[in-house]
């Protein structure tokens, strides 16, 4: 994503002590989404885009009858997850190096992104969730930045708050896009929900960071630096006669 993993270490360890709530919804929405979709528990998820493997982790005991594998091109960040994997034990889970645009996933059932797909620098915003569902999975869950109509925005953060700077994209996919495409691919919605935070998070950099604002209303909106986050949670399955 640009920045070093020297910078973000604190940050991954805090994701293996401290489960926040994004990722606490997260998983309650896939339960639900694997209910409505009528699916088993999977036989295999692989988890891409996963850093340094915490939520990863914590699929592997949520479906601690699936084998569960997290990817990401970052070997650094895999070597941390292994190395956090070996100290903790988890027969189920493994983690390897790789390219979520090119990696071969007819080997899983199910295919997760957290918190990726809108960070991924390609340019067509759009070209990881083609790539997943061109190797049809039996489903598909993420979560990404999203608008519920016809537009879409690509946007560039460059964070110079540290000694060293460095630059994403905050891509916001459009949900209607999200919808036609996954029709071209055999694919088909079965729950497209926002994610509105109900627990405050305080600012705590000069930079990028999440953090939330209260709404007039009383809703918690998220914010990093200075953008509003509009966060979704996705799942598409495949349909049976594609």
């Amino acid at each position: 994503m640009g920045y070093s993993f020297s910078l973000m270490n604190d940050y991954h360890l805090r994701q293996y002590h401290t489960e926040y709530e994004s990722t606490r919804r997260f998983m309650s929405f896939l339960d639900n989404a694997i209910n409505l979709a009528n699916f088993h528990v999977p036989v295999s998820i692989v988890d891409l885009g996963c850093g340094a493997g915490a939520n990863t982790a914590r699929l592997a005991r949520k479906f601690t009858d699936s084998q569960v594998c997290g990817i990401d091109l970052d070997a650094e960040l895999i070597n941390f997850a292994l190395k956090m994997k070996n100290e903790r034990g988890a027969p189920n889970l493994d983690f390897q190096v790789g390219d979520l645009l090119e990696c071969e996933l007819s080997d899983y059932e199910g295919v997760t992104a957290i918190q990726t797909i809108s960070w991924v620098p390609a340019k067509d915003m759009y070209l990881p969730f083609e790539r997943v569902l061109k190797k049809q999975p039996k489903w598909f869950a993420f979560s990404s930045l999203g608008f519920d109509g016809k537009a879409q925005a690509r946007i560039e953060v460059e964070d110079f708050s540290d000694n060293e700077s460095w630059s994403t994209p905050y891509n916001v996919l459009s949900n209607v896009v999200l919808r036609e495409k996954a029709r071209l691919f055999g694919y088909e919605e079965v729950v497209i929900s926002p994610y509105h935070p109900t627990e405050p998070i305080l600012k705590a950099a000069e930079g990028m960071g999440s953090h939330t604002r209260v709404l007039d209303s009383g809703q918690l909106v998220l914010f990093s630096g200075p953008l509003y986050l509009p966060w979704y949670f996705y799942f598409f399955k495949r349909r049976e006669n594609a």
